[in-house]
C-alpha cells in the first residue's frame, strides 16, 4: 500500500499538514488508483514529519510518496508528482513551495484488510 512521508520546516506548517492528512490520503488513493488496483484512503499511510533543522531542504514542504510500480503509474509519474505537489500547496495557508518525489518500486508489505 502507498506511503507518504511529508516533511516540513516549521510547526505551523506541520499543524496545517496534520489537518490536511485525511484529504491527502483521499487524494493519493484516487491519484494512484489504476486499472490494476483501486485504492481507498484507508490503504494509504501519510506521515507528517517536522524537521528540526530544515535549512538544507529544497522547499518548505517536501514529500516522498512510495508506491508499487504499476506500468500506468510509471507512465504518469511526473504528472502524479506535480498533482500531489499542487494539491498540498493549494490546500495550505500561504501556499508554500512543495516538492514531491514519487518512488515507484517492487514492494512487499505486512498490511492486511481488517
Amino acid at each position: 500500500m502507498p506511503t507518504a512521508n511529508v516533511y516540513c520546516r516549521d510547526a505551523e506548517t506541520g499543524s496545517a499538514l496534520s489537518a490536511l492528512a485525511p484529504k491527502l490520503k483521499a487524494h493519493l488513493a484516487h491519484a494512484l488508483s489504476c486499472g490494476a488496483i483501486a485504492l481507498s484512503p484507508d490503504e494509504v499511510s501519510v506521515r507528517i514529519i517536522n524537521v528540526t533543522d530544515g535549512t538544507a531542504m529544497m522547499a518548505r514542504v517536501e514529500a516522498e510518496v512510495t508506491a508499487f510500480a504499476y506500468p500506468e503509474r510509471v507512465a504518469r509519474q511526473d504528472e502524479l508528482s506535480r498533482a500531489c505537489a499542487s494539491f498540498i500547496s493549494e490546500n495550505l495557508p500561504a501556499q508554500p513551495t512543495v516538492e514531491v518525489w514519487l518512488i515507484l518500486a517492487e514492494l512487499g508489505h505486512s498490511w492486511t484488510a481488517g
